[in-house]
């Protein structure tokens, strides 16, 4: 659970380790994830914009995004993104969960969600505003 000290600070709540409890604080737990978030502080990212058919709709559907890509050059193709951000409605995302970043669970950071587990969605978020600049209401994972 993340709460607040007494100074106002995050902390998470009690983690059992073994048969001792220990209480992180926010700044050290977020400190170990962007280490191991290093490899994604670089990613290739560009606007792209997606207009296909929805049979359900009976019409084509329209959405922008900014798509980040380990190289641009071979994933950009392939549509082979690790995130996306979204922050206009189109036809996908409601005004009210916007923006929103996008990821593949289990795809886009095993090793990462494994070891964070219930607490990696807002370091993803925290980490992400960081080193993106880019404002986060809503994680949505796929």
């Amino acid at each position: 659970m993340i709460t607040r000290d007494q100074d106002g600070r995050l902390d998470i709540g009690l983690v059992e380790l073994g048969n001792m409890d220990v209480k992180i604080k926010y700044n050290k737990l977020f400190s170990t994830f962007e280490k191991m978030m290093e490899e994604y502080s670089n990613l290739d990212h560009t606007e792209k914009s997606y207009d296909y058919w929805v049979q359900e709709k009976g019409r084509y559907v329209d959405f922008n995004v900014v798509n980040f890509y380990h190289d641009i050059e071979e994933d950009y193709e392939d549509d082979d993104w690790v995130m996306q951000y979204q922050n206009e409605p189109g036809d996908e995302g409601r005004d009210e969960d916007l923006p929103t970043l996008t990821y593949g669970k289990g795809y886009s950071f095993p090793t990462e969600e494994a070891m964070f587990g219930k607490y990696f969605e807002g370091l993803l978020k925290d980490w992400f505003e960081k080193v993106y600049g880019y404002n986060v209401k809503t994680i949505v994972s796929f």
